[in-house]
């Protein structure tokens, strides 16, 4: 039946879910974020790279989708330091949910690559990226995604995330939205993958070596769902230049 619950029992029910969820969404090239939250990532890309804090000149999208960001990237910047800057960067993009290249909205570009693959599993060698952002989507996976995400960024290298909020997490809940997407809340809820305080987010990824962090909350304003729906945490920062030992 359409509206009937449906269970999550483990973390495998869990990924079916999520990825059929996502997977039907990207299909219909439907993005699942709002614009500001992507304008935000963003802008943290271009200010780290004009400062030239991105080294190497890699930078990991976790959970990228169909390649959303990456297309206003290079389409909305017109300025030619701007631009070269772009060019000699190598995006990778990652995500659960089966996408062929023709819902890659980044494909065209040669300097954009896409892998399907699950931030909770050990994917890259240590230290390969020089940022690392994600756009309301790392907070999807169990928290101790944090490890692979600490070790892929090259020490001293920023990383730029939104998180989802709880008032967002609870309009979810108790809205109409998709039994799937409801599913996946509700056991992330359940699992404590989701954060509900500013010093939460500090103390979690100070644990794995993430520094100077700074979190604000954001909201997109709506009018229609009185800013409630587009709510999210903003977390910035940079990898620590030292080794930082994690218990389990």
């Amino acid at each position: 039946m359409k509206n009937e619950k449906i269970q999550i029992g483990s973390p495998q029910d869990a990924q079916k879910v999520a990825k059929k969820f996502y997977s039907s969404l990207y299909l219909r090239q439907s993005q699942h974020s709002p614009d500001k939250s992507r304008d935000e990532i963003r802008g943290a890309i271009m200010l780290q790279l004009r400062a030239g804090h991105v080294n190497p000149m890699r930078i990991w999208d976790i959970g990228s989708g169909a390649q959303w960001l990456e297309r206003e990237l290079m389409a909305r910047v017109t300025d030619a330091e701007d631009r070269k800057l772009l060019e000699d960067v190598d995006f990778i993009t990652t995500d659960t949910a089966d996408l062929r290249k023709g819902d890659l909205m980044g494909s065209r570009y040669k300097n954009v690559r896409h892998i399907q693959a699950d931030v909770a599993e050990p994917r890259f060698p240590e230290n390969s990226f020089g940022m690392v952002v994600s756009n309301l989507a790392l907070d999807i996976a169990p928290r101790k995604a944090l490890r692979n995400v600490a070790a892929a960024l090259a020490p001293g290298g920023p990383f730029a995330v939104t998180l989802n909020h709880p008032d967002t997490l609870r309009e979810i809940l108790a809205g109409e939205e998709n039994e799937e997407l409801k599913a996946v809340v509700r056991y992330g809820l359940e699992q404590g993958f989701f954060y509900h305080s500013i010093e939460e987010i500090r103390t979690e990824f100070e644990k794995y070596g993430l520094m100077d962090i700074s979190v604000k909350v954001r909201s997109a304003n709506n009018p229609f769902s009185l800013g409630v729906l587009d709510r999210w945490w903003l977390v910035k920062g940079i990898k620590a230049n030292r080794q930082v030992a994690v218990d389990g």
